[in-house]
């Protein structure tokens, strides 16, 4: 197995994981109620 020589770095260490991050949400504005929701999303009270 694979043990480092030396301590890895923070600044290298950040770098490698530049992908682990949570994804964006998308927020739009409703045009019928003015409120901000997730699109492609139905409401629960909605009929």
């Amino acid at each position: 197995m694979a043990v480092a020589k030396r301590r890895t770095s923070k600044h290298r260490k950040a770098k490698r994981r530049t992908h682990v991050k949570l994804p964006r949400v998308t927020i739009v504005k409703d045009s019928v109620t003015g409120e901000y929701r997730v699109p492609h999303r139905v409401e629960r009270d909605a009929k």
